[in-house]
């Protein structure tokens, strides 16, 4: 007697799995919980389904859950720095919710140890293909962030991995609703999309996946993302029926502030809830980086250098308020000339 069984993936299987690893990939005290998710589309082909294995790695640093998170991504060592000085800062200034990071496979297994240390929870995702219209340095990685649609949280704050927090943001999140964001600085009409607030949901996310698969290049962008998010989260006035969302509220310039637009007066006030050492991509400036101390986008054009001075003290600062094992302390160096005298305090 032959016995079928026809399972059917509908919304998302859950099930937990605990793995005691060999040591030769990851650490015996490493435990993972392992959920699928399969959009139910129908009949259609494979290339329209959305299938991955979504691991929370966890060792054993936080017990804690909370309803709201506060979430960044990586996908590689070299900007492992960035993601730690966010978690940094975020605890600096008292934060109450889930400090999680998105990260894929790609990153070692050292480094994953380590973001398991910093952050209350990390999630070993893959990225969203195809994505045609997503062409920048490092367009796998940046389709991640689109991941934060299927966190298991009510509510998310995301977070570029390029930002530091310079006072908390709870309360930004707990009062404010999808999508919120503060104006692009060079671009009125739109939302920055190093910042907002976004509610997950799974319906949300396979409206997003697929409105990337048939979203083509545009002449003229550079090849991000906001453009694909104002797009799918257009401001209300204008949002038509194949958006996704709207963007509903606008946060004040005291966020998400960049730092080549920082007025030193302003900053040494401590007008700033947060700053983003946004731009420069393909190239090695960002305040971990070997080119820290260049004039740049990602720090500072201003020839004023306590400004610039006090912009690295800051990320610095940040970097460093971690805590991790010995076995990794290592990990917590950067390329930045300037780390050898400033925020090592």
């Amino acid at each position: 007697m032959v016995i079928q069984l026809h399972l059917k993936v509908t919304a998302v299987d859950l099930f937990h799995v605990e793995v005691k690893s060999d040591g030769e990939a990851f650490p015996k005290t490493q435990v993972f919980q392992s959920y699928m998710r399969r959009a139910d589309h129908g009949d259609v082909g494979a290339s329209n389904t959305d299938q991955f294995r979504l691991r929370l790695l966890r060792d054993s640093e936080s017990k804690k859950t909370t309803e709201m998170a506060i979430a960044t991504h990586i996908c590689d060592a070299k900007w492992a720095p960035g993601a730690i000085a966010l978690a940094g800062s975020l605890k600096k200034t008292g934060s109450t919710h889930n400090l999680v990071v998105m990260i894929t496979s790609d990153l070692g297994e050292r480094y994953q140890r380590l973001m398991a240390h910093v952050f209350d929870k990390v999630y070993v995702e893959e990225p969203v293909t195809p994505h045609a219209s997503i062409t920048r340095d490092g367009a796998d990685c940046v389709t991640l962030q689109l991941r934060s649609w299927q966190l298991p949280y009510r509510k998310v704050l995301y977070m570029d991995a390029d930002m530091i927090a310079l006072k908390s943001h709870d309360s930004i999140l707990e009062d404010f609703t999808e999508l919120s964001a503060r104006k692009d600085a060079g671009l009125t009409a739109q939302f920055n999309g190093g910042m907002f607030i976004l509610e997950p949901a799974e319906p949300k996310f396979q409206k997003l996946r697929e409105r990337l698969r048939q979203t083509q290049p545009r002449s003229g962008g550079h090849g991000g993302i906001q453009y694909f998010l104002n797009e799918a989260f257009p401001s209300c006035q204008r949002q038509g029926d194949d958006a996704v969302g709207c963007w509903q509220s606008e946060l004040t310039e005291e966020y998400n502030k960049f730092t080549r637009n920082v007025d030193n007066t302003a900053l040494q006030a401590n007008k700033y809830a947060s700053l983003h050492y946004s731009g420069d991509w393909g190239a090695s400036r960002k305040p971990w980086m070997s080119g820290c101390l260049q004039s740049s986008d990602s720090v500072t054009h201003s020839e004023d250098e306590t400004l610039q001075s006090k912009l690295l003290d800051l990320w610095m600062d940040a970097f460093h308020a971690v805590s991790v094992p010995s076995d990794l302390s290592d990990l917590l160096r950067t390329e930045c000339p300037a780390e050898a005298t400033q925020g090592t305090s």
